[in-house]
This record gives C-alpha cells, structure tokens and sequence, in this order.
C-alpha cells in the first residue's frame, strides 16, 4: 500500500528542517524536496511499498539511476542522486539508518563542456555598439562583464554596496552559492563606466 501523497512526509520534512539548521540556501532545500518526491513516488509505485528510509537498497537506487538517465541530462540525475545521498548522509550522522544504500552508486558520467566566451572581436563590436548607443547603464554592465569575466546573472545580482570603486583601484564583490563570497578586481575603463552610470 502506497503512501497518500498529499499528505507530508515526516521523513522529508525533518530532513528539510535539519537542512535550514544548517543554513541551507532556501533553493537548495526545495530542490531537494523536490528530486527526493519523486524518488519516494517512483519507489512506492515501482515496489508496491510504502517508502522508509530502511526500505530503499541499493539495487533501487541503481535502477532509479538508469530510470532517470533515459530521459534526463547527466546533470540532472546526478543532482537527484545527490539529494538521496544526502538524506542518507544525514540519517546516519542522527542514526536513523545503519546502512546507506547510495555509498557504492556512481552518477552518470558527463561530457565536460567548454566556457562559452565571446571572442575579442566580437566583444569589441559589442563595446563599441554601447558606447555608440549611448546608455550610460548598458556602458556600465557590458564594462564590468568585459573586465572581471562575471556570469550575466552574478552581474544583475550585484547592489551599489557591493562595488568599491576607487581612482587607483576597484573591486566587486560577489555572493555565489551557499553563501559564499570573492572579490574581484575592477579594471580602470569598467570603474570610470561604473561612476558615470552612478
């Protein structure tokens, strides 16, 4: 007999809670939530069983693997095998469990995939359309791209307060994931770009 899905999991969400204790990133306990929602329909539907922590061995989670890999990218699998590995993880730190059925399951293997990045002409033509545009704000993020190699959405994520713009020298700082924080530096063209635009 299956579990009635409208009705939450305790499992998940003491596992969810344990996740904001430590600071977890609200994505990434939804993500979480999410890839583990599924793995507990796919099992109880595949086994017939209620899911239980216990209950999952590791010939599921192979199977959950190679199911997933038919249809999905190789990064989005091994992101919901990471989610089931982390809730083993945690299970055994508060000894829930005893053994984890995910240790020996490998993720699917993935293609590395090059940076994509403008060639220099091409940045060039891109500068210069901006400066012939005029847009003071346009100038500004383009410069900032151009000098420091940021991602498009790390740039739009960025505030007044984290530039330091200084005659000499500038630098950014950016806020990635989980938290975490680097600086880098502001070349003299993106800095001067910077405070006309402010």
């Amino acid at each position: 007999m299956t579990q009635n899905n409208t009705q939450p999991n305790p499992i998940l969400t003491a596992f969810a809670e344990a996740l904001r204790a430590r600071d977890r990133s609200a994505a990434t306990v939804k993500h979480y939530l999410s890839d583990l929602r599924q793995f507990v329909r796919w099992f109880e539907e595949r086994t017939g069983e209620p899911f239980t922590l216990e209950a999952v061995t590791e010939y599921d989670v192979r199977d959950w693997r190679d199911h997933l890999a038919a249809t999905l990218k190789p990064t989005s699998v091994n992101r919901k095998l990471a989610a089931l590995a982390a809730i083993y993880r945690w299970a055994g730190e508060t000894g829930q469990v005893e053994r984890d059925p995910t240790r020996y399951v490998n993720g699917v293997a993935q293609q590395p995939t090059a940076p994509k990045a403008l060639a220099d002409q091409e940045l060039i033509r891109i500068l210069r359309k901006a400066h012939q545009a005029g847009n003071k704000r346009d100038i500004a993020l383009l410069e900032l791209l151009a000098a420091t190699g940021l991602r498009a959405s790390e740039v739009a994520g960025l505030r007044v307060s984290d530039l330091e713009l200084n005659e000499r020298s500038g630098w950014v700082t950016v806020r990635g994931k989980g938290r975490k924080q680097r600086r880098v530096p502001v070349n003299a063209k993106a800095r001067r770009a910077l405070r006309e635009y402010l």
